[in-house]
This record gives C-alpha cells, structure tokens and sequence, in this order.
C-alpha cells in the first residue's frame, strides 16, 4: 500500500467557467468532491487547504506563470479558482486559448496532509490537501467529468474583442 502523506502531488479536473474576460478574469474547478479520478483518489468535502500564495501556471511548469489567483471558493461541487490572467504575452495567448476553447480541464499541485484508504482500498480519500498551485491544462486531466459552465454574455463580450483584437493585428 502507498502511503501518500507530505508527497507533493498534482491532481487533474476539467470543466471551467467563465467569469469576466473584461477584467481577464476565469473562474474554473479545480476539483470535485466525492468523486473517483483515474489515480483512485477522492476529495471529501473541506479538504481543500489553500496555502499563503498560490500560483497559476500552464501545465504545472513553473517557468509559465499565467495568472493570479484571487480566491479560492468551495461550493456544492467542488472547489473553484478565480484567477486573473496577466498582462503578458503568454497570459494573453492562455485567454485566446481559454476562448477557443482550447483549455478544457485544470490542475491541482500541493501536498496531502491528510488521506487514507477506503474499507475496501479501492480508493484514497484526501481528508486535507494543501494547495500550491493550480494550472490551466492543455492536456488530459486525472477527472475529465466536471460540467463546463460558460457565462454567455462575458463570453460573448470577450469573442468581440477578441475579434476587433485580432482585426487590428492584420492591419499592422
């Protein structure tokens, strides 16, 4: 049986929402409550610790800071990460991708404090879990069956200037 304490860990989630592309702003889950994912582990409700400074990065790597996270919310689902994207070129590329929907699915990064096996170990359940980081993923994530939530009208407002951006770079 492996013991899973204090071993820092990355955990996958998809489905997003967005929340305010005015202010570079999305919202997206970054885990589900009592829900299996493919490495057999389960979040129980208020597990989720989140630590001092928490960072956003693009696939867990540390050299592709993207955005700042705001906060960090649970509600009847799961967890959810309000993130404001940065000014930067890549924090500018991330939103196009988050609106062509190229970024599906997000990432935890920290440490289980707290965790054991179920009655009949066939899962891990993660009692406490310090977050670290989270991350925008462009690939597949460990828990692909959190709903997608997209908030039409800023999505809406966000597709027209992405549009009238894009028109002023094929005019340059």
């Amino acid at each position: 049986m492996i013991n899973k304490l204090n071993l820092y860990t990355t955990k996958s989630f998809g489905g997003m929402k967005i929340k305010d592309f005015s202010n570079n702003e999305v919202a997206f889950y970054i885990a589900r409550k009592n829900v299996v994912d493919y490495h057999n582990d389960k979040f129980l409700p208020n597990s989720i610790i989140p630590n001092s400074i928490i960072f956003h990065y693009l696939n867990h790597d540390q050299n592709l800071l993207i955005g700042n996270p705001q906060r960090i919310e649970e509600d009847d689902t799961g967890w959810f990460a309000v993130s404001k994207l940065l000014g930067t070129s890549l924090g500018k590329d991330v939103a196009i991708m988050y609106a062509e929907d190229a970024i599906k699915q997000h990432s935890i990064g920290g440490y289980i404090v707290d965790g054991q096996w179920s009655n009949n170990y066939e899962n891990y359940e993660i009692k406490q879990f310090k977050l670290i980081e989270v991350s925008s993923l462009t690939m597949l994530a460990a828990q692909q069956d959190t709903p997608v939530k997209k908030d039409a009208d800023l999505l809406k407002q966000f597709e027209i200037e992405y549009f009238k951006a894009k028109q002023k770079f094929k005019n340059i």
